[in-house]
């Protein structure tokens, strides 16, 4: 058995940050989840659902950080084959899950805001599309569960594989993302500019006489100036994670990729930290989604506070003091009626 060396500063530094980011990132992740699941309406919207899968992927994520702590302060695996097959599979299916949900999320806003696709359809489609991206999120990952082991290996020998995982994983989704926020930006700025037009028309006392006049054409506009500013809310949240997701993975596959090419940086210690640091950047990702969701989520907090007082009053009515206060209650009540 090798000895294991006490481990340095760097590595009790990065394990801290595992840890910390384990218990805000899990921690908010469950509140997303427990919001998500005791709010009434909240799973109805489709965006709603794959904020949940969302929130569901990242804690896979996250329950693997306490294991990596351990390897980065021990420097050696001590929990057997089977469960560093798993936590690897737990990293590379929370990955291709959460680009494939925030890449949907993205083509969601683009067929709600520039293909007036109905809500209805949209709501019925989400449940089935969730269940691909999560069977196809294990087909891909399958490879790694197969072939994967404890003993290190250079990429070189999986060039092909990390290859494919960066495209289909990253490059992919990442130009979809953007033709569908190109598209959405383009018809908002096109929208705010129509906007601008109608109010410096109203501006004018004949202007408004006239629009006053067309009833039915008023009625329309203000309902959608009333559907915008929670449709807008969305197109927002959707945006805010999909840029925190690249910023927060981009380094991460720019360093694979690096490797990839055949360079060998194992020998540079400024190398090795910029490593720690990408790694720590995309396990970030998972810390920044719900905390994102809690800050731009339409009523967020307004439904935290409803679903922590729905447990509370879960928790009180089956207390033993409310039910034995129950059962007196009952009791006199049949004493009356007998009386």
């Amino acid at each position: 058995m090798s000895q294991v060396n006490s481990p340095t500063f760097t590595e009790k530094f990065v394990a801290s940050v595992y840890l910390v980011m384990f218990i805000v990132g899990f921690t908010a992740n469950m509140l997303v989840i427990l919001v998500l699941l005791l709010t009434h309406g909240s799973l109805k919207a489709p965006a709603g659902l794959y904020v949940l899968h969302l929130a569901v992927a990242d804690s896979l994520l996250l329950i693997s950080l306490p294991f990596a702590a351990d390897n980065r302060l021990r420097g050696t695996w001590i929990f057997g084959r089977i469960a560093c097959k798993l936590m690897e599979s737990m990293k590379l299916l929370n990955f291709f899950s959460s680009i494939f949900l925030l890449t949907l999320m993205a083509v969601d806003r683009y067929l709600s805001v520039c293909r007036r696709v109905s809500y209805k359809w949209r709501q019925s489609v989400t449940n089935s599309i969730c269940a691909g991206v999560w069977l196809v999120s294990i087909l891909t990952v399958a490879p790694l569960v197969m072939y994967s082991d404890i003993a290190y290996r250079d990429p070189e020998d999986n060039q092909n594989y990390m290859c494919i995982i960066t495209a289909v994983g990253f490059v992919i989704p990442l130009a979809i993302v953007t033709f569908c926020y190109a598209n959405i930006i383009s018809i908002m700025a096109a929208s705010q500019k129509k906007l601008n037009k109608s109010d410096a028309k109203t501006k004018d006392v004949a202007g408004i006489l006239k629009q006053m006049r067309k009833d039915e054409h008023r009625k329309q506009k203000v309902s959608k100036l009333k559907g915008m500013p929670p449709r807008r809310k969305v197109t927002v949240l959707v945006a805010n994670l999909v840029i925190s997701f690249v910023c927060c993975w981009l380094p991460f596959h720019f360093w694979h990729i690096v490797r990839l090419s055949g360079l060998d940086l194992s020998e540079h210690h400024f190398c090795a930290k910029i490593r720690d640091l990408t790694f720590c950047l995309a396990y970030s990702n998972s810390v920044l989604n719900p905390l994102l969701y809690s800050f731009l989520g339409y009523g967020f907090r307004n439904k935290l506070i409803a679903a922590l007082t729905r447990i509370k009053l879960c928790f009180r009515s089956r207390s033993p003091y409310r039910l034995s206060q129950q059962g007196n209650e009952r009791r006199s009540q049949n004493m009356l009626e007998y009386l």
